[in-house]
């Protein structure tokens, strides 16, 4: 016979995915961007919302492991290309954690 008490586990977390606005902060969070292929998952912005010479706003992302390079390194891995990408195809995303916002 086991002795081992039943402990409840709490909720997980629910991922939610939040729209970048020009006025949002987002280095370093983790992005899931639209690419030719689809959504993709696993990116960093590397930069805040900025107006490009086109006035487009627009945001630098990387891939998440090239990102963790840069922070240690404070070099971006020469075979990785930053990824500039329109704000309307980045998503930021957020844990929400249950009885609280973030």
């Amino acid at each position: 016979m086991s002795s081992r008490l039943a402990v409840a586990r709490p909720a997980p977390p629910v991922l939610d995915l939040l729209e970048v606005s020009e006025h949002t902060m987002v280095v370093g969070e983790r992005l899931v961007v639209l690419r030719a292929e689809g959504w993709s998952r696993n990116w960093r912005a590397e930069s805040n919302p900025y107006r490009s010479a086109d006035g487009s706003w627009r945001i630098r992302a990387l891939p998440e492991a090239a990102w963790y390079v840069l922070k240690e390194t404070g070099l971006i891995p020469g075979e990785v290309r930053v990824e500039d990408v329109p704000v309307a195809y980045a998503l930021v995303e957020m844990i929400r954690r249950p009885g609280g916002l973030f």
